[in-house]
């Protein structure tokens, strides 16, 4: 049992429960509704205080795979694509698929990452999670592909896309709500032709737009949509969050919030908060050591009124999108073992300014991860290679063993 380890997000997540007021409920126009009313954020009439994880468990078989998108091992073994390529089934970083590999020679997983969800979910239950936050799916969905191969939708010859429906319902099961991704590259955003953008973005709506575990929509992750260089970006993607919500309405009847999370750029976001036409402001804003530092009260000398003047005149909540520490070797861990209780104290102090959460970056370490050497080993567990009493491997091309996570040794005990 997880009772047994102590890691960092463990007691704190378990004592926002205890500290934040307790839920309020109003009538809302659907079971199924996600709102924002009185800056605070409302699932099926119900008060939901974010308490999240950032998740995306790439397996270790990930390092065989080429530059091309050819090779990998295990769960990152070649899968067909709707354009009849073998291809790593982790070439487009969508660990969140669960169609079928069982066509395949030799057979694959019948729900292919599915193994990897199950490993993890009962684990975030333990540490108090109730939301996780995933960021990129594969918009060319298995439900597309049936729906729209006779029309060759995007040159697709084959419906083989992917299905984000089993890790939906498996997230369900374990009570917990997903922060969806839409488009996240930000050269899709900005480069795909008109058509082919809105059909990618309701291909996500049709398949999950309906799924009881769907808190809300992310279009585009730390893209500086304050820059005037990208004021045409910002227009597309203003444009493309009205299209979300009513084609969400039209086809499922249900309303759901959507946002971009931003960078932290403290002189950014009195702009934006007034000028990007999110429902929720998400700020990946918590990587200032042990606090949240001004992000609520402002900033003078940075031109920054602070959110809590902002949410009061925007009517708009603020959640904190990631909150995490950049270190080598979890020194910061060792060293500063109360890092994130503190913060998260400052998160709850702030819930009746607007703050409605956030999000815990990250739960599994990754290893290739390419933005640099302190952002490998942000994670509450490690991830070690697997094997079985044939020999065989996590990291073995055609062997689907779910890679070992291990909760941290003792890095913080409240």
């Amino acid at each position: 049992m997880m009772k047994g380890y102590t890691v960092i997000a463990l007691m704190a997540f378990v004592a926002g429960v205890v500290c934040a007021a307790p839920n309020a409920t109003r009538p809302v126009s659907g079971p199924l509704d996600v709102i924002i009313h009185d800056r605070k954020l409302y699932s099926a009439g119900t008060e939901f205080y974010i308490k999240a994880m950032a998740y995306h468990p790439t397996p270790l078989g990930w390092g065989s795979m080429e530059k091309n998108g050819h090779v990998g091992g295990g769960f990152c073994s070649p899968k067909m694509t709707p354009w009849r390529e073998w291809i790593s089934a982790c070439w487009d970083s969508d660990d969140f698929d669960g169609s079928s590999g069982a066509v395949r020679t030799p057979p694959g997983p019948e729900s292919w990452f599915a193994d990897l969800w199950k490993r993890d979910f009962p684990i975030l239950q333990d540490l108090g999670v109730n939301t996780i936050r995933i960021y990129n799916v594969n918009p060319t969905t298995k439900l597309a592909t049936e729906n729209l191969l006779s029309q060759r939708w995007n040159k697709i010859e084959l419906a083989e896309g992917k299905d984000h429906r089993p890790f939906m319902d498996a997230a369900q099961a374990h009570g917990l709500k997903v922060m969806f991704p839409l488009v996240a590259d930000e050269t899709a955003l900005t480069t795909d032709a008109e058509d082919l953008l809105d059909q990618k973005i309701k291909n996500i709506v049709d398949e999950v737009g309906g799924h009881p575990a769907l808190l809300m929509w992310v279009i585009g992750n730390e893209i500086v949509l304050s820059d005037p260089a990208k004021q045409g970006l910002r227009a597309r993607i203003n444009q493309k969050m009205d299209l979300v919500r009513a084609y969400t309405l039209q086809k499922h009847n249900r309303i759901v919030p959507v946002t971009s999370c931003v960078v932290d750029l403290p002189e950014s976001y009195d702009f934006l908060a007034r000028n990007l036409n999110v429902d929720l402001f998400c700020t990946n804003a918590g990587y200032r050591a042990d606090s949240l530092t001004d992000l609520f009260t402002g900033n003078v000398n940075r031109n920054f009124t602070g959110f809590r003047k902002l949410s009061e005149e925007t009517g708009m909540p603020t959640l904190i999108g990631e909150i995490g520490w950049l270190s080598l070797n979890n020194t910061i861990n060792e060293q500063q073992p109360q890092w994130f209780n503190k913060v998260w104290k400052d998160v709850l102090k702030y819930k009746n300014d607007g703050c409605i959460g956030g999000v815990y970056f990250e739960y599994s370490d990754e290893k290739y991860k390419q933005s640099g050497p302190d952002q490998t080993q942000l994670g509450v567990v490690e991830v070690f290679v697997n094997s079985n009493t044939a020999g065989q491997t996590s990291l073995d091309q055609d062997v689907f063993l779910p890679d070992v996570v291990r909760p941290k040794r003792i890095i913080y005990n409240a």
